[in-house]
């Protein structure tokens, strides 16, 4: 049985590890880093849509996927509105794996934020420090 929740943790880790950069010039700019990957990272909610979304699954991996992700169930039916049953519960199943990385991207980001004003207090000063130490964060 696959693990949808573990996916999507893992999911959100590599869309920190692949916004890095920005993760570190946003804390070096202004001390924390925004959890807002459409608006505030460039290309990040086509990222997200590519890479989280846009995923096609079988009836029964869509009903497993949201029975496991219930609590981020995608509810706008306009989302899927017009497909055919199987597609549209796809559709729904595709959303809601989107919703779950997306929490826990927010998560990881809100962990980094807390995390920065303790290494920043420790008089850290070298970017390659500040790579190694989110990417321990979020492990």
């Amino acid at each position: 049985m696959t693990d949808y929740y573990q996916n999507a943790r893992d999911d959100a880790q590599e869309t920190v590890f692949k916004f890095l950069d920005e993760i570190v010039e946003q804390l070096e700019y202004s001390g924390s880093t925004s959890d807002d990957l459409y608006n505030d990272y460039s290309g990040g909610g086509a990222w997200h849509h590519e890479s989280h979304i846009d995923r096609d699954y079988r009836l029964t991996e869509a009903a497993e996927l949201l029975d496991q992700l219930s609590e981020y169930t995608e509810d706008d039916s306009g989302m899927w509105q017009g497909l055919e049953p199987r597609e549209a519960i796809g559709a729904q199943a595709a959303y809601t794996y989107g919703n779950a990385v997306y929490d826990a991207w927010r998560n990881l980001i809100t962990i980094i934020n807390e995390e920065y004003v303790d290494w920043e207090s420790e008089d850290e000063d070298d970017r390659d420090d500040l790579d190694d130490s989110i990417r321990r964060w979020t492990s």
